[in-house]
């Protein structure tokens, strides 16, 4: 039996189908309008190539950015949010203090629900979850007939402390139902994001509700449009935090999924980085749209609990709509093979955000394409060919990548040549991608010239080693089939599921039996979630953790509980635990403090994971001649001019290849760009593993 992985980026669909013995990739143009119409063409191109039938299929992994670009591009339904009277403004306000406090002109995020579409009920929950004030029916009805009447298709409602008692949530939610059409969705934050901090949660909640029907209707129609194709198989997607999950659950948090391609790319980097025993890596995606940017310590990645979207600066934390979902901290910047080169108001070439996409690309499809974009770049320059490109057997243009790069480029700036307008863009680009990724790294306390990168998606090989040079970084490994290398680490994937809950309990005046009560609701819940993807209870491992704090802070730390909370014992040791993880990080205590429990964490992940090849095709069984090699003309900043590159074909070369640049590797979705100084050899599990060469 086989699998599919599908990916679905902003410019292209990638499609990876597999038996654990071949696997075969394609891609393919993603169509913006309607996505699963690319990702179904994408499928059955696929498997009619590869003589594969549709009823041999028994599981697709999907992974999309529909939820992500619909919050960006803010595209999502008509939304209302209801919460406590007095607090209308909350999403608006945010937080106190600000992510640029002295700018004047600081630009805060836009809250995807307007001030005409907030709306209030007189109600209140104390701190203690004790309920002094229910809604009235009346006004809930009166409310109702407003929303009717605005159109609205989607209701978030969000009460002061109702993360520890949700009745007045449950009973507005309940009540409106009955005054409401059938296809507005409501969501409320105790069922969404049950944890402390108002706008955090009403904000993560309003952003589930903008999204779910955009997601219903896609998911629904993928499902019927794989159904009419003949199949029979399980459809599950990737989570925000590299996680199989099912349809139903998507449907009803789709604001997991924020993250869900990006997830793949650092899925499979850690794949590598565990086999390959690489301690410290850098996982770099680059698609048509954007670069993902991920660092890793023993082949994991950063999980963090919170996650920002739509940043208003790339660079600065705070800038973006926060969301309190779990996620791998990633870094994703609008840097890809369609974003758009430009002469901002300085007289500098700016990178991105804006992409040309899919449709109508870059200026090169001959798709109407009317802006430089990095790929008219790199075709200018003669890393990429005119000839098949990717798998969509696109003829590129070069004559209007000339065209387009020399009007909006050359003659503003007036370079000397085309040519060098190209590579302005690419070091530019380059520049981007790496100060982004060296920013990021900061934030997390890296030494980036430590790492070794990993690049993936089309075109993260091409601009490897330029990002590489400018980090000091001298490893870089190219998977096998790295242009797909996001489609590819879905299939590596495992079941994961976490689920949190705020309680808000001085550690020293915790109830035992309340918190293990608690402690085995959620756990309870967060199992059925994931055995729901089909997994046997003896393949689930189950995780336990809380957040503490000192009282009156505003931050907390995470503590993995090594055992369940049955004594005071325990007790004791949870509150040395978090002293000692408090001062190995702040250097210091508050012994006459008392400490505080802020949120209970549960988390259920599959224990182990077939292999995607048993027995693995990845290195090809050709010889490596000496006569397959081909040269190549490339402008090459660093020589000044056009060099010539050898070039071979990646499916020619054997394990134990070594070459030293400079040289193109090519293959169908993506070509390896190595310079002079840097050689390449060939592992024996079919990655490239390119190492920077001592000057002599």
């Amino acid at each position: 039996m086989y699998r599919i992985a599908v990916d679905i980026g902003g410019t292209f669909t990638d499609i990876v189908l597999t038996d654990s013995r071949n696997t075969f990739s394609e891609k393919v143009l993603t169509t913006t309008s309607n996505p699963e119409i690319g990702a179904i063409n994408g499928i059955q191109r696929i498997i009619k190539e590869n003589g594969v039938s549709i009823d041999k299929i028994n599981t697709i992994i999907h992974g999309t950015t529909l939820a992500a670009n619909s919050i960006i591009q803010r595209k999502g339904a008509k939304t209302a949010f209801i919460t406590t009277s007095g607090f209308r403004d909350i999403l608006e306000m945010q937080y106190e203090k600000r992510f640029d406090q002295y700018n004047l002109n600081i630009k805060l995020p836009t809250p995807l629900v307007p001030r005409d579409f907030r709306f209030t009920l007189k109600e209140r929950c104390l701190a203690s979850g004790k309920i002094i004030l229910k809604p009235k029916i009346n006004e809930i009805k009166i409310l109702a007939k407003k929303l009717t009447y605005l159109n609205i298709e989607a209701v978030a409602i969000g009460f002061l402390h109702s993360y520890i008692n949700a009745e007045n949530e449950l009973f507005v939610k309940k009540t409106i139902r009955k005054f409401l059409p059938t296809k507005v969705t409501l969501c409320t934050s105790n069922q969404i994001c049950p944890e402390v901090r108002e706008y955090e949660r009403f904000s993560t909640t309003v952003a589930n509700s903008f999204v779910r029907p955009l997601m219903i209707r896609y998911l629904d129609s993928l499902e019927k449009s794989l159904i009419k194709l003949g199949f029979k198989g399980k459809i599950f997607l990737i989570s925000s935090d590299a996680g199989i999950t099912t349809i139903s659950q998507s449907k009803k948090f789709p604001i997991r999924l924020v993250e869900s391609g990006p997830a793949g790319g650092v899925t499979l980097a850690s794949y590598i980085s565990k086999s390959l025993n690489e301690n410290k890596s850098i996982s770099l995606d680059i698609g048509g749209t954007t670069a993902k940017i991920c660092y890793l310590k023993n082949g994991d990645a950063i999980k963090e609990r919170k996650f920002e979207i739509a940043r208003s600066d790339i660079s600065k934390k705070g800038s973006g709509l926060p969301l309190k979902i779990p996620s791998i901290d990633l870094l994703e910047i609008g840097a890809g093979g369609g974003s758009v080169a430009k002469v901002d108001n300085t007289g500098r070439i700016k990178i991105g955000p804006e992409s040309m996409g899919a449709n109508p690309g870059p200026s090169c499809y001959n798709l109407g394409g009317q802006n430089p974009t990095i790929t008219d770049a790199n075709l200018i320059i003669g890393r990429i060919t005119e000839k098949k490109f990717s798998d969509n057997n696109l003829a590129l243009n070069k004559t209007n990548s000339k065209k387009v790069i020399n009007e909006k480029i050359e003659k503003i700036l007036n370079f000397n040549s085309t040519e060098w307008a190209a590579i302005g863009i690419i070091e530019m680009a380059e520049e981007f991608m790496a100060n982004s990724a060296r920013t990021h790294g900061i934030e997390n306390g890296k030494k980036i010239q430590d790492h070794t990168l990993i690049a993936t998606g089309g075109g993260g090989p091409l601009h490897s080693i330029g990002i590489a040079e400018k980090l000091g970084i001298k490893k870089i490994i190219i998977p096998k089939m790295a242009g797909v290398g996001s489609a590819l680490g879905f299939l590596y994937a495992k079941a994961n599921y976490q689920i949190a809950k705020s309680i808000l309990t001085i550690l020293d005046d915790l109830d035992l039996e309340k918190i293990n009560s608690i402690i085995r609701q959620l756990t309870l819940k967060a199992q059925n979630t994931i055995i729901s993807t089909g997994l046997k209870k003896n393949n689930v491992k189950t995780t336990f953790s809380m957040e503490a704090r000192y009282k009156g802070q505003g931050h907390q730390i995470r503590i993995v509980l090594s055992k369940s909370l049955k004594t005071n014992d325990h007790l004791k040791e949870l509150k040395n635990m978090f002293i000692k993880k408090y001062k190995k990080r702040y250097g210091f205590i508050m012994p006459n403090v008392p400490v505080e429990i802020v949120s209970i964490l549960v988390t259920c992940s599959e224990k182990k994971k077939e292999e995607v090849f048993k027995n693995t095709n990845l290195v090809s069984s050709t010889v490596y001649k000496k006569n397959v090699i081909k040269y190549n003309r490339v402008f090459d900043f660093s020589a000044n001019g056009w060099v010539n590159y050898k070039t071979v074909d990646r499916k020619n070369l054997n394990c134990g290849f070594k070459m030293d640049g400079p040289v193109l590797i090519r293959e169908n979705q993506t070509t390896t760009v190595i310079p002079k100084h840097w050689e390449i050899n060939i592992h024996h599990l079919g990655h490239l593993i390119i190492k920077k060469m001592h000057k002599k």
